[in-house]
């Protein structure tokens, strides 16, 4: 009975959240205290209700399909915009096999501790150097060959013409009177240098930890970026400079490391499972099997001995793509030439994957502020094709504090899918009526749907955030017609907080 009162409850909240109006209340976050005690109301089916939050308790595992109807498979087609838009949902549903906590998070630095470790697995015993960002007299003189070049009808890189080529010399030959001379570049160890963030005038705004290492021969790279001064950030704010948390750390093996780039991302990008064999056209380009590429991403992963704490969460292939500018100034495409392995990774918090995302929605959410503190969703990926060279990305590290609810009582599936229904078509309705989309108007395709955790911000702070339990919809537009090329937007997000049933800003994070 207790559980059915939960449902209506629930149901009763969702169906006052999803009206049309007001938009805005429908999406933002809701109070997290209310949240915190929703998911705390009941016992999820076989679990005991848990009276002290912050004792770790070892529990059966859940059967999510089970208790909140979520199929293995789902099949849907929504329409919106006068028949503009139609969304096409084709996708396996992934759930988790441990109880679904909330956490509470921050967001940290690389140490030199771990940033030592990494170093002499990855760089060992190669020469590197500092990455120098001064403008010496050398990057300048080499700067002038490349425009002088322009001026005399040499090149023509279909963006400066002769003329705008010229007034650019002029302004790096004043440049070059007062430029410093280089310097004999500076050994690097891996030590974590004291750098400053400055405006195009040279005023001071913050100083982060960090290293830009590379080797000149082999063009290997190593960067470190950690998070800045945050006060200091929010003073340069009216200069441009947006308030964010979330360091980085990249790596690139060798200058031949694989970014495929598909400048009008016209091509799709194709996920695969581990036991997938290489789709029809790509064996052309590629040798290694999905499975094969599942397993080297583990031994990467473990090299780094960062194998206990996150998992291969998605691994999909990336189309290289042919490509020129024309005279006229438009990019032209011309076939696919290649293709590559992006793996994302997900960090394992109690068992639990957090959903993993490579881009943020940019279409979803009219009230997105870009100027206002944000902090980024972690992100890790791994690139590499048939040779050994990869590049590796780790983005807005963070570490666990306390947990705040052990297993989470969930909205049922249906509700879910309830909210997806009526938001989504208002959420891509301005951009469906489009003019430039023909009378096609927008098609999407939603091939991806997985329950994780996914990480707001707390109090609107971006120095603490909850993990929470959500559903995360995948959505892959390609917005083309005769008329019109809007390119290709492969992985937007509609996330929808499976406690309440409101929709998160990834970028903003509630």
């Amino acid at each position: 009975m207790k559980r059915s009162l939960v449902i209506i409850v629930t149901l009763l909240l969702l169906l006052t959240a999803c009206q049309p109006t007001p938009e805005v209340d429908a999406v933002r976050q809701k109070n997290q205290g209310d949240m915190i005690d929703m998911a705390k109301t009941a016992p999820v089916g076989v679990f005991e209700t848990k009276e002290a939050v912050h004792v770790q308790v070892e529990t059966q595992a859940p059967d999510f399909r089970a208790l909140y109807d979520i199929p293995e498979h789902l099949t849907r087609e929504l329409t919106g915009a006068e028949g503009r838009l139609v969304v096409h949902i084709d996708a396996d549903v992934k759930v988790p096999t441990k109880a679904m906590p909330i956490v509470r998070v921050h967001p940290v630095d690389f140490s030199q501790e771990f940033v030592s470790q990494l170093w002499d697995k990855l760089i060992g015993d190669t020469e590197m150097y500092i990455e120098s960002n001064e403008r010496t007299k050398e990057v300048i003189e080499k700067q002038m060959e490349y425009y002088l070049s322009i001026a005399d009808g040499e090149y023509d890189n279909g963006m400066e013409t002769p003329e705008e080529a010229l007034e650019e010399l002029k302004r790096l030959q004043e440049e070059y009177l007062t430029a410093p001379e280089g310097k004999p570049p500076e050994r690097a160890d891996g030590t974590l240098q004291q750098l400053e963030v400055t405006s195009e005038q040279g005023a001071h705004w913050a100083s982060y930890t960090g290293l830009e290492a590379y080797d000149p021969k082999t063009y290997k790279s190593f960067r470190v970026r950690n998070n800045c001064d945050n006060d200091t950030l929010i003073q340069g704010k009216g200069e441009g400079l947006p308030v964010t948390r979330g360091a980085g750390l990249y790596y690139n093996s060798s200058g031949n490391t694989p970014h495929p780039y598909d400048p009008r991302e016209r091509y799709p990008r194709i996920w695969v499972n581990r036991d997938d064999p290489l789709p029809e056209g790509v064996d052309n380009f590629l040798k290694t099997t999905p499975g094969e590429a599942w397993e080297r991403a583990e031994s990467i992963l473990k090299e780094m001995g960062l194998s206990d704490s996150f998992q291969v969460a998605a691994v999909r292939l990336m189309p290289d793509v042919d490509w020129e500018v024309s005279s006229l100034g438009r990019t032209i495409t011309k076939g696919i030439k290649g293709y590559a392995y992006q793996t994302h990774f997900s960090r394992m918090v109690r068992g639990v994957p957090c959903n993993s995302t490579q881009r943020f929605s940019i279409y979803l959410f009219s009230f997105k502020d870009l100027t206002a503190p944000s902090w980024q969703p972690e992100q890790m990926e791994l690139w590499f094709d048939d040779g050994p060279d990869y590049s590796f990305s780790w983005a807005s590290p963070q570490a666990t504090d306390e947990v705040l609810v052990e297993d989470s009582t969930l909205l049922p599936f249906d509700s879910i899918l309830d909210i997806v229904e009526k938001r989504l078509p208002l959420l891509l309705d301005d951009y469906a009526r489009d003019k430039r989309l023909g009378e096609e108007g927008l098609s999407v395709d939603i091939n991806r749907v997985a329950l994780g955790l996914w990480r707001i911000r707390e109090k609107d702070s971006v120095e603490t955030g909850l993990l929470v339990p959500a559903w995360c919809f995948y959505l892959d537009m390609d917005i083309h017609t005769e008329d019109y090329d809007g390119g290709r937007r492969p992985e937007d997000l509609l996330i929808i907080n499976a406690v309440d049933g409101t929709l998160i800003d990834p970028w903003n994070g509630y």
